[in-house]
């Protein structure tokens, strides 16, 4: 009876040892890669730990080391070991559908971004709230990641020609290149400024007129379009006066130019939006009219005048994409802002450009303060999207418990109601 014991007893740990080596190897691995503990991670990977498994928060040891920016352990987990066992490049997460290539950029770390794209990380790929990597590179303003993401996502597409369809022509990119190289070295712009004390001082009257354009962002009213637009617009304007000042001082004829025509193009944009959307709820307005005419059987009134009135103050409106403003209910605003941020990056690298034609130095770090204050908002307001939807998700997964708990209750109380 002992010996059958005894066989039975090997048996199970025959069956059971690799299992439990198995997971062990991967407890370790993940304890390695947290702890940057490089060595012990290039030890496991050539004992065979699996590269693929993932932690409790459904991340593989490749997101985790990307994440945290080690770039020792990534390469090691990318380059795998002789037998071909490496980590998967392109994995997602379940939830947020982030990749090892989303988490890097998101944090700004280049080798690992880099080594990533080598080996066939797929630039184009979207997390769950429609974000590549290189978007995410955009929002954290890590500009070198931005930049080489940008160069890497044309030659993996080359069908797109750019990473930001808006932008057809070089001119423009070559602005907007000129702006990440300044907000790359952010430390600069403040040593730049204690030169001016003016403009320090004109910058934070113009930090503090920010808060009413980022209260506007942030509303998720269905009308607050209206208060977006009249921020953004008064914003704008402030912007363009303070590097105005400067420019004027110092007789930079070019730059007030282009702010007076900048000034304007938002000014007439905004009223062209404005009144397109006024028009569209006209249209609304009459069809639902019109429905309840014919149901009592009336003929429309003064429908053809009104038509014809509309058409004639939309052929004398300038023409302006205004499809994201339209499309939008502040719900879904990261887009737009994230356009109208592009938009006047655009313009301010123009600004700073013409300043160092004319040689206009305090216009040219007035311009820079500029630059980085609104970079400064823009991230602010993306991050507190991020955090109310992260609110919303999970006050939707609390919402979602507690109707199935109360199902669960209904069920049991069904269950034990006894029979009469």
């Amino acid at each position: 009876m002992s010996i059958k014991s005894n066989i039975l007893a090997l048996v199970v740990l025959i069956i059971t040892s690799p299992l439990t080596l198995s997971d062990d190897l991967q407890d370790q691995l993940f304890d390695a890669v947290q702890s940057n503990n490089a060595d012990e991670c290039l030890k496991l990977i050539k004992e065979g730990a699996n590269l693929n498994v993932r932690n409790q928060d459904g991340l593989t040891p490749l997101m985790v080391a990307s994440n945290l920016g080690f770039d020792a352990i990534a390469s090691y987990l990318i380059e795998g070991n002789v037998d071909g066992n490496a980590a998967e490049i392109n994995a997602v997460t379940d939830e947020t559908k982030m990749t090892a290539l989303h988490f890097a950029a998101e944090k700004g770390h280049l080798y690992i971004t880099q080594i990533l794209v080598d080996f066939g990380a797929d630039i184009s790929l979207e997390n769950s709230r429609g974000r590549t990597a290189y978007q995410l590179s955009r929002i954290n303003r890590h500009s070198e990641v931005a930049a080489y993401l940008r160069e890497h996502e044309v030659s993996q597409n080359p069908n797109r020609g750019r990473v930001d369809s808006r932008r057809e022509d070089n001119k423009r990119s070559d602005y907007r290149v000129l702006v990440d190289a300044v907000l790359a070295d952010a430390n600069s712009i403040t040593q730049s400024l204690t030169q001016y004390k003016d403009v320090v001082e004109a910058i934070e009257i113009l930090k503090k007129s920010g808060y009413s354009e980022s209260r506007a962002w942030m509303s998720k009213r269905a009308t607050s379009y209206k208060s977006v637009m009249t921020s953004l617009d008064r914003q704008i304007k402030a912007e363009c006066a303070l590097v105005k000042t400067y420019a004027t001082e110092e007789d930079a004829g070019e730059v007030v130019s282009l702010l007076d025509q900048t000034t304007k193009a938002w000014t007439d944009k905004f009223t062209y939006i404005n009144e397109e959307m006024k028009r569209v709820r006209r249209e609304q307005r009459r069809e639902a009219m019109n429905q309840q005419r014919e149901q009592r059987s009336r003929r429309p009134r003064d429908d053809e005048e009104s038509r014809a009135q509309d058409n004639e103050n939309e052929e004398s409106q300038p023409e302006y994409d205004i499809s994201k403003w339209l499309e939008t209910d502040m719900n879904g605003s990261e887009d737009l802002c994230t356009s109208v941020h592009d938009e006047l990056m655009e313009s301010y690298g123009q600004m700073m450009d013409l300043a160092v034609k004319e040689n206009a130095q305090k216009t040219l770090v007035a311009t820079q303060a500029v630059v980085l204050d609104r970079s400064q908002r823009f991230t602010a307001i993306m991050n507190s999207f991020e955090i109310q939807e992260e609110g919303n998700s999970r006050l939707d997964r609390g919402l979602r418990r507690e109707r199935e708990d109360a199902r669960d209750d209904n069920s049991r109380g069904r269950r034990q109601e006894p029979r009469r």
